[in-house]
Formats: structure tokens, C-alpha cells, sequence
């Protein structure tokens, strides 16, 4: 490839560096022990969840994240019905950018373990992100 296609290449319609993507999309997360890794597991944006970020059982207690127990919230999971939740605070990394949030302990849905909400994406689409594939 010569210099002038790797440029192309770069900046074509193709290469959109300012695109989250929904299903793909690489962040990172702390664990309980305060370390930054990638998060083990399947994240997913969906702009339709005004309920809050939420994080499953099996991912929290794999990074060894402890609910809040006095902290809980009702919320009404996709497909089902009004489920009680545990709030845990997390700290996400997206983009180099990081975000703290209370996240709903055990509402995401099935094969998912992350679920970055609206109050993440908004904050997103302030900096000219957009979602994609």
C-alpha cells in the first residue's frame, strides 16, 4: 500500500473514528480491586434504555464489585416485568473519556453483561459521537 492509498484509506466514508459501535464497541471497566481492564464480557449501547447503565450479577461479581444494598431502584426489564435492583458504582472508560455512574445491578438482558445507557450516551453525543455498527 502505498503512502498516498493509506491516506485514502484513512479518511474515506469508510473510516468513521468519531462511530461507537453498539455491539463491538472496546471498554474498559474497574474492578473492585481499583485495576482498569477490558471488560470480560459482552457491552452493549442501546440508546433506547433510559433506565440507567445497568451490569449482570456474573460480571459484577467477577470484578468483584459489591451492591449497595440500602441503594435500590425499580425498573422494568425488556420483555418482563418491574424488577427491584441494586445500585453499584462503576467506573467506565470509553474512548479515553471515564464515567461514573450508579448502575442497576443484574438488569440487563440475556447475553449481555454491560449495558451502557442514555446517561452515558448523551454525554457521548455532546463530544459529536454517534452510534453504529
Amino acid at each position: 500500500m502505498s503512502q498516498n492509498d493509506h491516506f485514502n484509506f484513512l479518511f474515506s466514508s469508510e473510516y468513521k473514528p468519531q462511530t461507537i459501535s453498539i455491539d463491538e464497541e472496546p471498554v474498559k471497566i474497574q474492578d473492585g480491586d481499583g485495576n482498569i481492564i477490558l471488560v470480560p464480557g459482552k457491552v452493549k449501547f442501546d440508546s433506547g434504555n433510559d433506565a440507567g447503565t445497568a451490569i449482570s450479577e456474573k460480571l459484577g461479581n467477577t470484578l468483584g464489585l459489591e451492591p449497595d444494598s440500602r441503594k435500590k431502584r425499580k425498573v422494568r426489564v425488556t420483555g418482563g416485568d418491574a424488577i427491584e435492583c441494586k445500585i453499584v458504582t462503576i467506573k467506565l472508560f470509553i474512548r479515553k473519556r471515564q464515567f461514573t455512574v450508579n448502575a442497576l445491578f443484574g438488569a440487563v438482558a440475556s447475553g449481555t453483561d454491560l449495558l451502557v445507557g442514555m446517561e452515558i450516551i448523551k454525554q457521548l453525543n455532546g463530544e459529536n459521537f454517534t452510534l453504529g455498527i
